[in-house]
């Protein structure tokens, strides 16, 4: 039975389309697009209070690195092409610049690897001060030319412990920087594993192997000579223990902690929850910037050309049975009619 010729033409049509936008898939060069763009660098703690698994992935207990690196990845493709990513390690005081920003879509293979790379084997020393590593990040990112928004991302846990009466000021401009903290690790304190130089655990921290007081209680002066200090600030409970307490060797989000530096460096905090949290954290709106970048929309294309060349190649037979038989439904009511004049 011939086609008709109605649908010889739409077939005809479909195939002129699927060799165009095919050929548009092929061929054509990206286009520029004004859109939103992230300039990010990610400093993560490696200290080894990181090493806590109060984290799940696939239902099994995880380190606090760890998912905090499986949510880096996850992130990687969530941020748009023109987007750029760098990374730095924090440990004792100082955080260290590993990989300036980077395009994200051209290097998303290697910036996955150099995150999975991350390692508490990395770290120099084994002190833990956070505000003067968040401070070290923040004239990091300031002496960057392009002036990328900066993602920290640790618990927060201080070691040795900190005064609260004896924090460290933020001498810097406020909001200079744009970024968020990002606070990991639950609220349940939960021993901090004892990892050696060959990567492994060899059981936990105990109190008489940590230091459960601060250095300025026990008259001494910090790592960095010279250092404002302030009294005037009101104490945080999270962030002095008593030293009856000895608590040191056990670890937890420090929350409030974090949201003060936040506060006073002119940051935003955010809790890494689930990996979804990071990738809205790094995409945020607040992180954004207008930028025209090329965009390959070649994928657009070729998706509608592989529709339109399926659709114009479904058999007719097919179209039938799915409306039903036409000839089939006029011999039903021929026979529904004469049974009824019969009867």
């Amino acid at each position: 039975m011939p086609r008709p010729a109605s649908r010889l033409t739409l077939q005809r049509l479909l195939l002129a389309l699927a060799c165009l936008a095919l050929s548009m898939a092929v061929f054509a060069p990206p286009i520029k697009l004004d859109r939103s763009v992230f300039d990010l660098l990610v400093a993560v703690d490696i200290t080894q209070s990181m090493n806590v698994r109060d984290y799940r992935l696939a239902g099994e207990p995880v380190t606090r690195l760890a998912f905090v690196k499986h949510a880096l990845r996850e992130a990687l493709f969530e941020l748009p092409c023109g987007s750029k990513l760098g990374l730095a390690i924090f440990t004792e005081y100082r955080t260290l610049v590993l990989l300036t920003p980077v395009e994200v879509c051209r290097n998303q293979a290697e910036l996955a690897d150099a995150v999975q790379g991350l390692s508490g084997q990395m770290a120099w020393a084994g002190d833990s001060e956070i505000a003067k590593g968040l401070f070290s990040a923040v004239q990091g990112v300031r002496d960057l030319s392009d002036r990328p928004a900066l993602v920290f991302i640790t618990d927060g846990h201080e070691a040795p412990p900190v005064n609260a009466r004896y924090r460290l000021i933020f001498e810097g401009q406020r909001g200079e920087v744009r970024g968020v903290i990002m606070g990991t690790g639950g609220l349940m304190p939960q021993p901090i594993p004892k990892v050696g130089p060959d990567g492994k655990e060899h059981g936990f921290w105990r109190a008489d192997e940590v230091i459960q007081t601060d250095l300025y209680t026990r008259g001494r002066g910090g790592s960095v000579a010279n250092e404002q200090m302030v009294e005037t600030r009101p104490a945080l409970p999270s962030q002095l223990a008593p030293p009856t307490q000895k608590r040191e060797h056990f670890s937890a989000l420090h929350e409030d902690y974090l949201r003060q530096l936040a506060s006073e460096t002119g940051l935003s905090y955010r809790r890494l929850t689930d990996v979804a949290s990071l990738a809205d954290a790094l995409s945020g709106a607040p992180l954004a910037r207008r930028a025209t970048v090329q965009t390959d929309l070649r994928w657009v294309a070729g998706s509608l050309g592989l529709l339109a060349l399926v659709t114009g190649n479904i058999p007719a037979r097919q179209n039938r049975q799915r409306h039903g038989n036409p000839q089939g439904r006029t011999r039903m009511r021929r026979r529904w009619s004469f049974a009824s004049w019969h009867q």
